[in-house]
């Protein structure tokens, strides 16, 4: 059966209306009916009752669109298996990454397994929901600061782990505590990291949570996706920010005080990949790769190689 015929038959059976239908499908009205008869005719059923006014299923169109949707259904499964295949026996790896990755080498760990397996294309991208990146973009491996067992289906490495400091002018009165709390920063002004106030990143997420969970809300100033606008604000004395200590880069370090958060919440990276019976030899390679070098990439040490807050691909 042409599989075409079937869906304008599976939209059909929904609108009950073939002009609906023909909107739906992109053709016309008459295609519709033409390619119907067709089906009808191949079956050896009539599907529809049709009259001037309606378009109504019989008794066997019911029944045969069940079976219609399972045949569209498996060959689209099966279309994309092969897909699959074919992309994982094609040397290429679908990296996937949420943007903060940036901020934590992943850039410098790909370069890596590229400078040692030259013969293995790597495909990089970037999103923000990890079953997206699993599901609709078919990611071999995905990067992600969360995953849960029970959503997916998933192996994880743990690769690095960071939590939230107080950054501050140098001149402000907390500047030479070893420690404070978020109580302590109530009444400040903050500078928030994220492309705006209704997209904040993970961080600056945590630190609303922790000064509602005080008993406060906290003032916001300007909120930016850029850690040098951010770190420069501080230093002029325009407001105080909380973030992961990797975001901060060692060049500004120096300008403003960094303080560290009590009961600050964990920040963890972790490499994710599916649970399969098969692994290509390029999965397993990369895999191997990754467990020898999450073991170097230092988890809770302070990086020195963040050099540039604004990394890009």
């Amino acid at each position: 059966m042409y599989t075409p015929y079937l869906k304008e038959f599976i939209d059909l059976y929904q609108t009950c209306n073939y002009q609906k239908t023909a909107e739906n499908m992109n053709i016309s009205s008459s295609s519709i009916s033409k390619h119907i008869s067709k089906l009808e005719e191949e079956c050896g059923v009539v599907l529809f009752d049709r009259t001037t006014r309606s378009v109504v299923p019989t008794e066997y169109g019911t029944i045969f669109f069940t079976y219609a949707q399972q045949i569209v259904d498996l060959e689209e499964k099966g279309l994309q298996a092969l897909k699959t295949l074919r992309h994982e026996n094609s040397g290429v790896l679908m990296i996937g990454y949420m943007p903060v990755m940036l901020e934590y080498e992943l850039v410098d760990v790909l370069m890596e397994f590229m400078r040692r397996h030259p013969e293995i294309n790597i495909k990089p991208l970037v999103g923000n929901r990890c079953s997206e990146l699993f599901d609709t973009h078919h990611c071999d491996f995905v990067f992600f600061d969360d995953y849960s067992q029970s959503d997916l289906n998933v192996n994880h490495i743990l690769c690095k782990e960071d939590h939230l400091v107080v950054l501050l002018p140098l001149d402000h009165p907390l500047a030479g505590e070893t420690k404070i709390s978020i109580q302590q920063l109530r009444g400040e002004r903050f500078v928030m990291h994220g492309e705006s106030q209704e997209s904040l990143c993970r961080d600056s997420l945590n630190v609303c949570n922790l000064c509602r969970d005080a008993g406060f809300e906290p003032e916001v100033f300007l909120t930016s996706s850029h850690i040098s606008t951010i770190m420069g604000l501080v230093r002029k004395g325009f407001g105080v920010a909380v973030l992961n200590r990797f975001l901060c880069p060692v060049p500004l370090s120096s300008r403003v005080a960094i303080i560290e958060l009590d009961a600050a919440p964990s920040f963890r990276i972790y490499c994710l990949h599916k649970k399969r019976a098969h692994m290509t030899p390029t999965q397993k390679l990369f895999l191997s790769f990754i467990r020898e070098y999450s073991q170097q990439w230092p988890v809770h040490e302070y990086s020195k190689l963040a050099s540039s807050p604004n990394t890009s691909w």
